[in-house]
């Protein structure tokens, strides 16, 4: 086989090569929000049925935490305060690049939902951002501008018929 031939054909196996590396870093890329739905039986929640006037309470909540600052650790330590008052340990990491939040939202499908309602007056006065692919977890996204949780209620009645996530663990 003559050389150019050899180097031709070399040359095209690379550029295949790189051409597959690119397609599977963009798909990575530009992957989206993972879906977190409490049906699967890995999840550390389960969905509860509530009817309107139950109270819920912080031990009937599972809760993640999204740090959408640069201030390292954020997530981690908002979370564990939450813990601390009684709400169920999800997950924490990072926010999505394009999550602009400067002091902090509960995101989460119902933005009525009573599991998002008690979690944000732990909050003070933040939005509660509709994520339909959440399902009924909720999720906090703290930014730079957040300090710390606030005197939030002890339970919120529901307005309605609502379905929230809960810690596998509570037996509710």
């Amino acid at each position: 086989m003559p050389d150019h031939l050899k180097h031709g054909l070399t040359l095209a196996g690379l550029i295949a090569l790189v051409a597959v590396g690119a397609l599977w870093g963009w798909g990575a890329l530009t992957k989206p929000f993972p879906k977190l739905s409490g049906s699967d039986q890995t999840s550390p929640c389960v969905e509860v049925a509530v009817s309107e006037g139950d109270k819920v309470r912080p031990s009937q909540v599972w809760v993640s935490v999204l740090n959408a600052s640069n201030r390292v650790g954020l997530a981690s330590v908002t979370l564990d305060k939450l813990v601390e008052r009684g709400f169920g340990k999800g997950d924490t990491g990072n926010a999505p690049s394009d999550a602009k939040v400067r002091l902090a939202q509960v995101w989460t499908a119902d933005v009525s939902n009573p599991a998002a309602q008690l979690v944000r007056s732990q909050l003070g006065a933040v939005r509660i951002v509709a994520h339909p692919e959440l399902g009924s977890r909720v999720v906090v996204v703290v930014g730079k501008q957040f300090q710390d949780l606030k005197k939030g209620q002890d339970f919120v009645a529901a307005r309605g018929d609502a379905t929230i996530c809960s810690p596998r663990d509570t037996g509710v």
